[in-house]
This record gives structure tokens, sequence and C-alpha cells, in this order.
């Protein structure tokens, strides 16, 4: 059974009681898009280490995948990775969005954290508010 635990006033919930490395069934998307709803940002800890594949496949759940707006130009990649230890001025040190620029912007974006520093290593949320 998913459960969800808000995180702040304002935005994010921890969900619990669900691994996504299994296909969902329709009511586990709709609970999930019913709280991403309700709290804008969720969080799926102690999670398997998704592949590319199953990344994917979870992404096509809630709609077409697009490509990152900030990508190497021979890339058409759906999937960036961002790896800390690389070279400066490699995809490491571009931004990350999930393009709410857009005229129609997507549901969201997935991160995947697969090394999480001791310290720092903070992800900011901004709330699109457009049109309330």
């Amino acid at each position: 059974m998913m459960t969800f635990t808000r995180l702040s006033g304002a935005i994010g919930a921890d969900v619990h009681g669900l691994d996504l490395s299994q296909p969902l069934n329709a009511q586990e998307v709709r609970t999930i898009l019913d709280a991403l709803d309700r709290h804008h940002v969720l969080f799926f800890r102690e999670q398997s280490i998704l592949t590319i594949g199953q990344h994917m496949a979870l992404a096509r759940n809630f709609g077409l995948p697009e490509p990152a707006p900030f990508k190497p130009r021979e890339s058409e990649a759906l999937v960036l990775t961002l790896d800390q230890y690389e070279p400066k001025g490699s995809q490491a040190a571009n931004f990350h969005s999930d393009n709410t620029f857009r005229p129609s912007p997507p549901l969201g974006a997935l991160l995947q954290a697969q090394i999480e520093p001791a310290v720092g290593g903070d992800t900011c949320f901004a709330l699109n508010v457009r049109g309330i």
C-alpha cells in the first residue's frame, strides 16, 4: 500500500510502499498523479538504481518523454547523466531543467541520485504558479 509523508507545509512528500523498478499499474499511476498534484514534488527513497530502460518505462507512465533542453547538440538523449567527477566543461557543469520555461511545459522530471554526497548536493525545487 502506497503512503505519503508530507515534508513541509508547501511542497514535497516522501512516498512509501512502492518499488519503482517494477511496472506500475493504472491505480498506482493515478495515486502518484494525485499525490503530485497535492505535494508538487515526490521523493521515492531507498529504491534500487534503475536502468535507463526502467527509468524510461517509468517516465512513459506519465506521458511522452521529451529531450532535455540543455544537452550536447549531437545528442538526442532523453536521459542525461550528470557526473560531478567529470572534467569542468562537461555535461556535469550544465544546469538541468524540467522544461518549465516552455509555453506548454511537461508534467515534470524524474531525477535519480545514484551517489549522494555526505554533505551538500542539494537540489532546489520551484513551483510553477503561472495561471494561478
